[in-house]
């Protein structure tokens, strides 16, 4: 069955909305698209329909499960990220992980070539950032795949050396 998905007819631009993230957006079969009047129960809405999708849990995460794509306070890749952990059904540790690698995947690499690696400021601000062992694995790891496949030309020996430093 093919579904008449709304069509975008007008770019909107202020303080808080960026309607250009629409542009490339593709809808799945399974979306569930919410569209009301500004201050007119949008909030309550998502509520309703999630409640009425997972029953009545107090827990339930509506704003991750029903993200405004187009509200500038949030990047995007964060959006996405938190809309990829639930449909994998990430827990929430598993959760805060993923949008730590999605927010900082350049950061090591940026900290790694643009800082004084011998500096203890430079290491407290990215433990902070990294805050365990396992993120920084996981981090280091997407890092070395992210350069590597960028492109052969823009990664090298000497950059994989200062991620390994």
């Amino acid at each position: 069955m093919d579904i008449a998905w709304p069509v975008k007819t007008r770019e909107m631009h202020n303080q808080h909305i960026d309607s250009t993230v629409w542009n490339d957006f593709r809808f799945r079969d399974d979306d569930i698209v919410i569209s009301t009047y500004a201050k007119c129960g949008t909030t309550w809405m998502q509520q309703i329909v999630a409640q009425t999708l997972y029953g009545p849990d107090p827990e339930l995460a509506v704003a991750e499960m029903s993200p405004w794509l187009d509200l500038t306070a949030q990047p995007i890749e964060e959006v996405v990220a938190q809309g990829a952990a639930i449909r994998l059904q990430l827990l929430p540790a598993q959760r805060r992980s993923l949008i730590l690698l999605v927010d900082h995947h350049l950061t090591l690499s940026n900290m790694a070539q643009q800082r004084n690696l011998d500096d203890p400021e430079t290491a407290v601000e990215f433990a902070l950032i990294v805050k365990d062992q396992k993120n920084l694995d996981a981090l280091m790891l997407l890092t070395l795949a992210d350069g590597q496949g960028t492109s052969a030309d823009a990664w090298s020996d000497w950059k994989e050396l200062l991620v390994w430093h």
